[in-house]
């Protein structure tokens, strides 16, 4: 029986909010309902083995939607176009994976369903020759018939936040924090590794600004940046000393600012000094 009665509503916050009631009615008379492109750009979080050049954004888009043929799970995916990743020592002619000696890493998109509950969207990729194929394909494409994230969506209405290219992590195979864990689990730790690119709503920062100095990443007001490599990156740390901002959130490993932060109880900044009364009861 194909699947013909995934109803879809990929409402991207790039933008692309396009619904489709029916996909098979829909399809009928616009092929394109209910299908959505996103484009990547380097992500200015980084750190890990691979690189994503500067000189490379918009250069890769991450296309998906519904699926009525047999097999496929509801939903089909593609990722187009060449980024030259890096991944340094592991390069060859200057962009990563040697043909034969691919390189993994993942790809992650970031749905809601039915508007309200969040699922992480998982796919493994590999790298060779600075390109990006599928694991469970060998190509640059793939469906949801392999991946459980997606097809427990059959028939589910859906939106489409930001998807990431992703280094793998540490411990991709793990049951409860692997990249094949429950969809609902959002930030797989153990599977979703650094940030390579990302593509979908960007706010409030400049994808890969530039820099010589510190001074440089700090002139827009930002004291949680420093320059690394001729970019702008945040900084990390382990402690609120290692901070040039003066306050380390412990639990993603960043230099974070209060006056700024989502949740300012996590920056943890040096411990208050004692009060003058406190010191005068003291010497009693």
């Amino acid at each position: 029986m194909k699947n013909s009665s995934w109803k879809i509503s990929l409402a991207c916050l790039a933008a692309f909010g396009l619904a489709a009631p029916s996909i098979a009615d829909a399809q009928q008379s616009d092929p394109a309902a209910g299908k959505i492109q996103l484009t990547f750009v380097r992500s200015n979080t980084g750190g890990g083995d691979i690189t994503f050049p500067a000189d490379r954004n918009g250069k890769l888009k991450i296309k998906g939607g519904p699926s009525t043929k047999d097999g496929e799970g509801g939903a089909v995916f593609q990722i187009a176009g060449n980024a030259k990743l890096t991944c340094p020592p592991n390069d060859e002619k200057g962009v990563c994976g040697p043909k034969g000696s691919p390189v993994p890493a993942v790809s992650v998109s970031n749905w809601n369903v039915l508007g309200t509950i969040p699922v992480e969207v998982i796919q493994r990729i590999n790298i060779e020759k600075g390109k990006i194929v599928f694991d469970s394909t060998g190509k640059n494409k793939a469906n949801a018939s392999t991946n459980a994230s997606a097809s427990v969506l059959y028939g589910t209405s859906i939106s489409w936040g930001h998807s990431t290219l992703n280094n793998l992590g540490p411990d991709p195979d793990n049951p409860t924090s692997g990249c094949d864990a429950n969809p609902v689990i959002i930030g797989k730790t153990d599977c979703i590794g650094t940030e390579i690119a990302v593509a979908g709503f960007v706010w409030g920062t400049d994808a890969s600004p530039s820099c010589t100095t510190t001074a440089d990443c700090t002139a827009g007001g930002s004291d949680t940046l420093i320059c690394n490599a001729g970019n702008c990156e945040i900084q990390t740390c382990t402690d609120y000393s290692d901070c040039n901002s003066g306050s380390c959130n412990t639990t993603t490993g960043n230099c974070c600012d209060p006056a700024t932060a989502t949740d300012p109880s996590q920056c943890d900044g040096p411990p208050p000094s004692p009060s003058g009364a406190f010191l005068d009861n003291a010497q009693f």
